[in-house]
């Protein structure tokens, strides 16, 4: 599919209020289209997107960017694949801070992302903050 058409199909499931699963795995549509997909995220007028399947899109550090910011007020979404994308520490670190904000999320897949182990301890460090904040005592 590429950038060239993504727009096309993020068009689509505006009109269709009965989508629930967005599955574009290895469809290379980059950072474009992570953010045509992130204005259908933050739209709530769209339909109410439970799952978000990115996997192999080509998606950077922009790319998380744009997500992580219209994905953190979501309650929707309850899973978000972006394994084999290029997001390195910096995508990653999108995705973290995401977390703090989105309490619906229950699957995240990382596999091969590029965060090595300072992305391992970005995404733990807001992890165990979040959970502090959802359960205060908790240590």
């Amino acid at each position: 599919m590429g950038d060239l058409y993504i727009g096309n199909l993020v068009e689509s499931i505006w009109e269709n209020p009965h989508v629930e699963h967005f599955l574009l795995g290895n469809n290379i549509v980059g950072d474009e289209g992570a953010r045509k997909i992130a204005s259908l995220a933050s739209d709530r007028s769209t339909p109410q997107i439970k799952t978000y399947y990115l996997a192999g899109n080509c998606l950077t550090e922009k790319g998380a960017a744009e997500l992580a910011n219209a994905l953190a007020s979501d309650r929707h979404a309850e899973s978000l694949w972006l394994k084999r994308n290029p997001l390195k520490v910096g995508g990653v670190a999108h995705i973290a801070k995401m977390l703090e904000q989105n309490t619906s999320i229950q699957t995240l897949d990382l596999v091969s992302v590029g965060m090595l182990d300072e992305g391992v301890k970005v995404l733990s460090k807001r992890w165990l903050k979040t959970r502090a904040l959802l359960s205060p005592g908790a240590s």
